[in-house]
C-alpha cells in the first residue's frame, strides 16, 4: 500500500541531509578559502556571500528540523537565523530537540568545527606549496 505520511516524512529527511550536506561542503570551503588567503586579506565580496549562504542554509535547515521534531520556528524569526547563525542555528536546534536529543547539536557542532578546520589546513598547505 501507498503510505502517504510515510513518503512526507522521507521526503522531510531527505531535504534535511541535502541541507546539511551543502552546509558543511559551504563550511569546508569557507575554511579552505580562509586557509589559502595571505596576512594581508581584507573582508571581500566572496567572505560576504560565503557567510551569507551559510547563514541561509543553516536556517532553511535549522526550520526543517523544528518543524518534523514539533517545534516549528516562527517565519517572521528566521532572519535573526540568517544574521546571527553562528550562535542561532546550535540554539535553535537545541530547542527543537528538547531534552531527548540536545546532545545530538554539540557533537553536530564539533563536526562542523572539524569540517572548518580540516578545509583550513588544506588551504595553507596548497598555499605553502603554492610558494
Amino acid at each position: 500500500m501507498w503510505d502517504e505520511a510515510a513518503d512526507q516524512e522521507r521526503l522531510a529527511r531527505r531535504k534535511e541531509r541535502n541541507l546539511l550536506r551543502g552546509f558543511l561542503a559551504l563550511v569546508a570551503f569557507a575554511g579552505f578559502y580562509s586557509g589559502i588567503q595571505n596576512e594581508s586579506h581584507e573582508t571581500s565580496l566572496t567572505d560576504f556571500v560565503l557567510s551569507l549562504a551559510l547563514g541561509v542554509t543553516g536556517a532553511s535547515y535549522t526550520a526543517l528540523v523544528g518543524r518534523r521534531c514539533g517545534a516549528p520556528i516562527p517565519r517572521n524569526s528566521l532572519w535573526l537565523l540568517v544574521l546571527f547563525w553562528p550562535i542561532a542555528v546550535p540554539l535553535c536546534l537545541m530547542w527543537a530537540h528538547g531534552r531527548r536529543g540536545w546532545w545530538k547539536v554539540p557533537v553536530g557542532c564539533l563536526a562542523v568545527l572539524g569540517v572548518g578546520f580540516a578545509g583550513v589546513a588544506v588551504g595553507a598547505l596548497l598555499a605553502t606549496l603554492r610558494q
